[in-house]
């Protein structure tokens, strides 16, 4: 057997990051009205660019699925694992999710308000299923159904695993860096020809984040020294904070859908490789020791199921609340928006205890075989 990669424990932190970037999105900023009120415009303002959150899980997932496969390319059952691990992490959990969705879709329900929000005009169940929907959104020129709606991501990140593993095992070493940088540009190059909403859900339109993180991985692996040289001579932590500033004074770069520069998802993808390259290298002890907090490390271990459950669950409390979809505009709103999260949060628990823990254990009872392939 080949030996896999070492954890670098500050990751888990990290994604714990981007899945409470993702439920400040939706759970604080979508629901709130802007023209409300000054302070609703200014709580708006604030938090706009948390959108971005999951582009901080596709910088991580490109770094992480791209070092496996590169530590393990030689391997002789290297597509066999490395798929038969893959599935036990991500279907298990989406497939029961998708069944609870398809029930909804026949029973008789008399609220066209509900019906609307989670059911709506929704791209076919079998596009779900084979991790297509991306495409259908795109063409239908909306998300249409709020149950599942965020699971464009999910279709991007499958995608990506379809073409990473062939391309590392095909291309030579040298190449493999030309590959992402070729990928980035792709998305850059299709988003100015494409709407901003197709743009957004497509792979390779939105991928920038996934080959920067793939690009972070190679380097890390296959020539540390490299990596180590860049950082000596140039403070990724400079960068990522002066990233940071002109984010903020910039607010073209913070608009969601609605954004049509292309080079926006390129920004962010820029803006979190920093962030994971300072962390690689130690460059910010205060930052490792906040990553590597337990409380945030145990919301990253289950920022899967957060990230799958949190719009369903928060619509279901509203409706039965208020009888309408999530808007922050009340006191009692913002406490029904508390027990989604905290709901969320008991859901993800047991789904990890359950079905996630157990599934990915036995998808890793399947190991790397060294050898020539």
């Amino acid at each position: 057997m080949t030996k896999a990669p070492t954890r670098i424990l500050e990751l888990d932190g990290l994604r714990g990051l981007a899945i409470a970037l993702v439920l400040v999105w939706h759970y604080l900023i979508v629901p709130v009205d802007p023209s409300s009120s000054a302070f609703r415009a200014i709580v708006f303002q604030l938090g706009r660019w948390t959108w971005s959150g999951v582009d901080l899980f596709f910088v991580l997932s490109g770094f992480l699925i791209t070092r496996i496969l590169l530590t393990h390319s030689e391997s002789k059952n290297y597509y066999t694992t490395f798929y038969i691990r893959r599935c036990c992490r991500i279907f298990p959990l989406y497939y029961t999710f998708l069944a609870s969705f398809a029930v909804l879709t026949i029973i008789p329900i008399a609220n066209p308000a509900w019906l609307n929000y989670f059911i709506g005009d929704h791209c076919p169940l079998f596009t779900f299923a084979t991790f297509t929907h991306n495409i259908c959104m795109a063409q239908n020129g909306g998300f249409r159904s709020n149950w599942i709606a965020i699971y464009w991501s999910l279709a991007i990140e499958e995608q990506f695993y379809l073409l990473l593993p062939l391309t590392i095992r095909v291309l030579s070493r040298r190449l493999v860096p030309v590959f992402f940088i070729g990928l980035l540009l792709s998305g850059v190059v299709l988003r100015s020809v494409s709407s901003p909403f197709a743009s957004m859900v497509l792979f390779p339109w939105h991928c920038d984040s996934l080959a920067v993180g793939g690009l972070i991985a190679y380097f890390h692996t296959m020539h540390p020294q490299a990596l180590n040289t860049l950082c000596s001579r140039v403070n990724m932590l400079a960068v990522f904070l002066v990233l940071t500033i002109l984010l903020a004074i910039n607010p073209a770069l913070l608009l969601t859908v609605e954004s049509s520069w292309p080079g926006v998802y390129t920004w962010y993808a820029f803006l979190y490789g920093s962030l994971l390259v300072v962390l690689l290298n130690g460059h910010s002890r205060p930052l490792t020791r906040l990553l590597r907090l337990q409380g945030l490390r145990l919301l990253g271990e289950r920022s899967y199921a957060i990230y799958v459950m949190h719009q369903a669950v928060n619509g279901m409390i509203h409706f039965a609340v208020f009888e309408r979809e999530p808007r922050l505009d009340s006191i009692a709103a913002l406490s029904a928006t508390a027990c989604s999260l905290v709901a969320t949060m008991l859901l993800a628990e047991i789904s990890w205890r359950v079905i996630e823990r157990r599934a990915i254990s036995f998808g890793h009872s399947y190991q790397y075989e060294s050898g020539h392939r």
